[in-house]
């Protein structure tokens, strides 16, 4: 059985499947062109998604992993242990398992700067240097690095987008929402994973009640 390390598994979180776009497809088409060509000069570079909150830049590189038969996890850079030669195993370990269970790590940097969050941006900066692994960065403005990086500007849906979004998140799921998803759509701005949330939440009881209150504040 390939399970992950229990050494590092308490690091790594699962992203939730969510919908793209149209033209978010055509942009996951065209990066994994682009890597393909990067793979046949050297390693894999780093890639680095930006956009504003609610871009869906997790559900974009997502669904590139997918689209390159990999897991993707995200990595929470705050359960990283203290500077030190256990962080350092750590990376080592990460490395291996990622070889060996075949996935890549993304890490959101969205609501990150050196001013607000120090300690954070700077062990970012050394994860994104010293792990020799498929790293995709989320981030509001282009995350500079030493290593090798392709970076992909995405916007956040439009209205229309974001309706066909909804339409396609519903289908199959019993709702009353129908003449009402244009006035949902005007009144919150929901990226693709937001939206996935709301439907799901929808169908647990115990959640309905926390849909009228959501605002877009993860779905990147």
């Amino acid at each position: 059985m390939n399970r992950i390390d229990e050494g590092v598994i308490h690091l790594l979180r699962a992203l939730p499947p969510s919908l793209l776009t149209s033209d978010q497809l055509s942009l996951v088409d065209r990066l994994y062109h682009s890597i393909e060509q990067e793979k046949k000069r050297a390693a894999w570079p780093m890639i680095n998604v930006i956009g504003p909150n609610g871009a869906g830049k997790s559900a974009l590189a997502k669904a590139l992993c997918e689209r390159m038969k990999l897991q993707l996890h995200r990595l929470s850079v705050g359960r990283l242990p203290p500077d030190g030669p256990e962080r350092f195993a750590l990376y080592r370990l990460l490395e291996r398992e990622a070889a060996l269970s075949q996935f890549a790590l993304y890490l959101d940097t969205s609501e990150m700067d050196d001013a607000s969050s120090p300690n954070a941006a700077a062990s970012v900066r050394e994860v994104v240097e010293q792990l020799g692994l498929f790293l995709i960065v989320g981030s509001r403005e282009r995350w500079r690095a030493e290593r090798r990086t392709l970076a992909l500007e995405i916007s956040k849906p439009d209205a229309s987008a974001q309706k066909s979004l909804w339409l396609q998140t519903l289908a199959g799921v019993p709702h009353e929402v129908n003449g009402e998803l244009d006035a949902l759509v005007q009144q919150y701005e929901f990226g693709p994973a937001a939206i996935h949330r709301a439907v799901a939440d929808a169908q647990n009881p115990r959640s309905l009640s926390n849909l009228s209150g959501r605002r877009e504040t993860h779905g990147r």
